[in-house]
């Protein structure tokens, strides 16, 4: 199960009422990353995204993501943490064709909303990986062209303190197999090598998938 600074997450509720609460220190602590880095992160989760398409971005925490997009794509951002959406709406809420909502993602979920494309970039850290693999197949429902993954890589990711943190990471193999078995995939990629300038979580791993729009 994810630990995080001794908190065991047994259950996805646990995580969610996590990051509902937390602040931009934990954000910060738990990315391990410079806003710079994190930026250059993003741009590889989005770079399946096309301009004029429209994105959902589950989990979206500050905005951020808004910084490696098109500027004219059509953008959804959702978080629980009301922070988070504040501060989001603050940076980037003036931008044409964007959305910031404190919700669960689940209500989106189970709503009639879909959107071109859906980027989860780091969102997994705390949820029980069994659990992660039935998100990902509900995102891709909402998904008309195609879906990203940004995730710890579990070849890679070894925590140093397992007792106190240890974040949920996914088998490379595993998971390409698994997008591979989605209903309406026409192709997909896990990526584990990147240029120096783009690695920015030497630990992670980026998955795409496009969906078959031909029949």
């Amino acid at each position: 199960m994810p630990i995080w600074n001794g908190i065991e997450f047994e259950t996805i509720e646990q995580g969610k009422e996590w990051w509902a609460n937390t602040n931009n220190s934990d954000m910060s602590r738990i990315m391990g990353l410079s806003r710079k880095s994190r930026i250059t992160w993003l741009g590889v989760a989005t770079e399946i995204v096309t301009p004029g398409s429209s994105v959902f971005d589950p989990g979206c925490g500050t905005g951020l993501m808004i910084e490696a997009l098109p500027e004219d794509v059509t953008y959804y951002g959702i978080d629980l943490n009301p922070g988070y959406i504040e501060q989001a709406q603050k940076s980037y809420g003036s931008r044409t064709n964007t959305t910031f909502e404190v919700k669960d993602l689940y209500e989106v979920l189970d709503s009639d909303m879909v959107f071109d494309y859906t980027v989860i970039t780091s969102l997994f850290g705390v949820f029980p990986e069994e659990e992660t693999y039935n998100l990902i197949s509900k995102f891709w429902e909402k998904s008309r062209l195609g879906m990203s993954i940004t995730t710890l890589n579990k070849d890679k990711y070894h925590p140093r303190n397992a007792q106190y943190h240890n974040l949920t990471s996914h088998d490379p193999r595993q998971l390409e197999e698994f997008l591979r078995g989605l209903s309406g995939v026409k192709t997909s990629k896990v990526q584990t090598a990147f240029p120096p300038e783009r690695h920015m979580i030497k630990r992670a791993l980026a998955a795409y998938v496009w969906r078959d729009n031909e029949n």
